[in-house]
């Protein structure tokens, strides 16, 4: 997510998932939303793209063992590709 200039090659795709807590044996969409162990990610994706709108997407798009393949309009609608 860091970086000023975000680029995707023709064919290249874009997979996201949430993250599980090997700790506390839980998944991110498991805690509530205001628990302290979003914090960290929110205020990341925050401060990286603007709004917090990124994180809440890709915990809930596939399980930590999992992947989504973002579509063209998903990588739209959360601005990933700056150029």
């Amino acid at each position: 997510m860091a970086g000023n200039v975000w680029t995707m090659e023709p064919g290249a795709i874009i997979g996201v998932h949430s993250w599980y807590d090997d700790d506390d044996k839980k998944g991110a969409t498991e805690y509530p939303r205001h628990a302290y162990e979003h914090k960290m990610f929110r205020e990341y994706t925050k401060r990286m793209r603007g709004s917090e709108d990124f994180y809440w997407f890709t915990i809930r798009a596939a399980p930590a063992e999992g992947m989504h393949t973002m579509t063209v309009e998903e990588i739209a609608r959360y601005g990933i590709l700056t150029q």
